[in-house]
């Protein structure tokens, strides 16, 4: 099954790298790997709108992500 990736021009973010994130163990709560810890993951992966409806919205994703 494919993962998600990063969409912006030189960025190599991705969910695989997030999946082996999960499996480390946090450096500031020990005891527990970062999927069971309380903080914050170091990135967050979305769907780029495609349906005909959300055209608008697709544009000014565009520009931001360097995908004019």
């Amino acid at each position: 099954m494919p993962g998600r990736a990063c969409c912006v021009v030189g960025c190599f973010d991705n969910s695989t790298k997030l999946q082996a994130w999960n499996k480390t163990v946090c450096v500031i709560h020990e005891a527990l790997l970062h999927i069971d810890c309380p903080c914050l993951r170091p990135y967050g992966l979305h769907r780029v709108p495609r349906r005909a409806e959300d055209q608008d919205m697709r544009q000014k994703w565009m520009k931001p992500i360097n995908r004019d």
